[in-house]
């Protein structure tokens, strides 16, 4: 999805059916980096 490219300075704002997209897609990758090697 090559709207992901411009990471966290981008927000979709419409159509609804992209923003849930990219809310999945976020959500899945931030899964791959949560538990025990997750650093601050």
């Amino acid at each position: 999805m090559d709207i992901l490219k411009h990471g966290a300075g981008v927000e979709v704002l419409e159509l609804a059916d992209l923003r849930q997209e990219v809310i999945h897609r976020l959500q899945a990758a931030l899964q791959k980096y949560s538990g025990d090697r997750l650093r601050f």
